[in-house]
């Protein structure tokens, strides 16, 4: 299974690979519609379906790559990788963990 999430670019919607991510976003997914994981997985990602994980500010959906049938191109992301000068976490600027100052040198959970 290749998890995506959705994220937002100025050109539009784009599909960002979760990487070592997948329990968080999941877990997100079967809390927000309060299903199992398992549910989540089976029912919905290996369904080829794209499940919304609303329960935040970003309305980020997931989905599974090779699961669904016809996939959307992935866009590469070309902005600029920022990394927090006080705990090291790494994003883009204008969404988290980069939302509020992106300029800063600091990530969101850190400022």
């Amino acid at each position: 299974m290749k998890l995506q999430y959705s994220g937002m670019i100025s050109s539009g919607t784009t599909w960002i690979d979760c990487q070592d991510r997948f329990d968080e976003f999941v877990g997100r997914a079967a809390k927000y519609h309060g299903h199992s994981v398992d549910q989540i997985v089976n029912d919905g990602l290996l369904g080829g379906k794209t499940v919304s994980i609303e329960d935040g500010w970003d309305g980020t959906s997931i989905r599974d790559f090779d699961s669904i049938e016809e996939p959307a191109p992935v866009t590469p992301d070309t902005r600029k990788l920022l990394t927090c000068n006080s705990c090291g976490q790494t994003g883009h600027a204008g969404c988290y963990p980069f939302s509020t100052l992106p300029g800063g040198g600091v990530c969101d959970d850190c400022c």
